[in-house]
């Protein structure tokens, strides 16, 4: 009867965490990318007005999102070189450099890769048609007027609130 009683204190308590974390399965790669832009959006708009840097859990809380998959984001932004983690009583994100040096390109180059930064690019020369193609693809993407940069996206949310 303990063991039962233990069981049903258990789910009861961490129902929560398990539809997160099915929620974050059913995320596609475009909802991650999506996602992560929203993530580095955020955190820039706070530095840019003085706030606090926001918390994983008040960004998930914000953009409705599953906590876990905006913390997998979070550190895979981490990583790349486009947020990094402040304590200012609790740990908050902020943009890793100026909002006006990041762009759309850099934060879906993040996402799209498991290793590197936002600086590396391709070191070793292109040998097949595909891979000329893709990075050809990604030159002209980052040339495009549309990769905005993160510091004119916060200043758009100013006016969208």
């Amino acid at each position: 009867i303990v063991l039962f009683g233990a069981q049903v204190s258990f789910a009861a308590q961490n129902v929560r965490n398990y539809m997160q974390q099915r929620a974050s399965k059913k995320i596609d790669q475009t909802g991650r990318e999506v996602l992560a832009c929203r993530i580095v959006l955020h955190a820039c708009h706070c530095f840019l007005h003085a706030l606090k840097p926001p918390t994983t859990e008040e960004l998930a809380e914000r953009l409705r999102a599953p906590l876990q998959a905006l913390n997998q984001l979070a550190h895979r932004l981490i990583e790349g070189g486009v947020l990094v983690e402040v304590a200012d009583g609790e740990c908050g994100l902020q943009p890793a450099r100026p909002p006006d040096s990041i762009t759309v390109m850099d934060v879906l180059h993040v996402v799209r890769t498991t290793n590197g930064t936002c600086a590396d690019e391709l070191k070793r020369p292109v040998s097949e048609p595909v891979e000329q193609l893709l990075f050809d693809l990604t030159v002209t993407l980052r040339a495009a007027p549309a990769n905005a940069r993160f510091s004119d996206l916060a200043g758009k949310l100013d006016g969208a609130q």
